[in-house]
């Protein structure tokens, strides 16, 4: 590589970093966690296995074309949605199922 080339490689190289680390601190960057207020949540701390808390998750259940002409079937069984080890498991399966 020439010299002429590899001096403004360097100087774009330093422009870049200069201009990430300028953005980087501007106030529209920074956030203050101790601003922030929890609205919602769900731990899913259900026995293993278990249904989804109704108070706060509803299930959309159809199939055949429902929702936006989708091939799939929503279900609300355990074998397509539960709890497990503190997490929600929503698990597909491939069968014959017309609800």
């Amino acid at each position: 590589m020439n010299p002429p080339r590899l001096i403004l490689l360097g100087v774009s190289l330093c422009a870049v970093i200069f201009l990430f680390l300028n953005l980087a601190s501007t106030p529209a960057q920074r956030v203050r966690t101790n601003e922030w207020k929890l609205i919602w949540s769900d731990e899913f701390e259900g026995k293993d296995g278990s249904g989804i808390d109704s108070a706060k998750w509803t299930n959309d259940v159809g199939g055949s074309g429902w929702g936006n002409h989708e091939l799939q079937y929503y279900t609300e069984r355990l074998t397509n949605v539960s709890q497990a080890q503190g997490m929600l498991v929503i698990k597909a399966v491939q069968e014959h199922y017309t609800g």
